[in-house]
């Protein structure tokens, strides 16, 4: 006698095979809890490259920046909903994004020495602070 297996039987067994072999265990998704400064950015701050900023978790991650006059930050915005960033105090000319969306970017160069303070105005709670050494 011959017997044949239903199709959920076997898409079953398989799912259950599946999940047995292994293999690499992946990182769990998200933010890490720490905020932290790729080493890129480090290096970006020492030759007076462009230095990376996030919003994610309504924060800016790192939310303390020191960049040489003549640097740039670029801010990428990784939460699911709209942030911007506006100049709150500091020397030169202000400064405000357009309300950015999950993947928009805003670039700003700084030229003057000094310490400037800056904040999400969706989110006043989300703020940071910049300073450009001569």
């Amino acid at each position: 006698m011959t017997r044949t297996l239903s199709l959920p039987v076997v898409l079953a067994a398989a799912i259950l095979v599946s999940g047995c072999t292994t293999g690499p265990e992946k990182a769990p998704e998200g933010p890490p809890s720490t905020p932290t400064v790729s080493k890129q950015g480090k290096d970006a701050q020492k030759s007076g490259m462009d230095v990376q900023v996030t919003a994610q978790n309504t924060m800016f991650v790192p939310q303390t920046i020191t960049v040489p006059a003549g640097g740039s930050i670029t801010w990428t915005n990784e939460d699911p909903f709209a942030h911007n960033v506006t100049k709150e105090s500091g020397p030169g000319p202000d400064f405000h994004s357009d309300t950015l969306q999950k993947g928009d970017t805003f670039t700003q160069k700084f030229d003057t020495p000094g310490t400037y303070a800056y904040v999400c105005t969706i989110h006043p709670q989300q703020t940071g602070t910049i300073t450009v050494e001569k």
